[in-house]
């Protein structure tokens, strides 16, 4: 004889499948969304000459020494240059012209 727990737990088991796969695709849709909204946030701020001057400036610990001979000091560099290399690795995704173009204005 089978317990109508049973049958209440297998249909729970679906359910949460199924509102599962809803959260997964809603949430593919938000990621997407996101990227192309960030995408056109990266191009609107290299658009003008002062948004790459300030993108640059966010940039720089890039190409500077992080060994400062001071653990904390050498470890906070390492931070910056973290961030910095996330944000151009991003530029360089989505707008790699307009990357290029702040590296060419800001050359020594």
């Amino acid at each position: 004889m089978t317990d109508i727990r049973t049958f209440v737990d297998d249909a729970d088991e679906v359910l949460d499948v199924v509102a599962s796969e809803a959260r997964r695709a809603e949430y593919i849709v938000r990621m997407k969304r996101d990227a192309a909204q960030r995408e056109k946030d990266f191009v609107s701020v290299l658009s003008t000459f002062e948004g790459r001057r300030l993108i640059w400036s966010l940039c720089a610990p890039i190409w500077r020494i992080s060994y400062t001979g001071t653990r904390g000091d050498t470890d906070f560099r390492e931070g910056e240059r973290n961030v910095a290399l996330r944000i151009w690795a991003e530029l360089l995704q989505h707008c790699p012209t307009l990357a290029h173009k702040m590296q060419e204005e800001n050359q020594l």
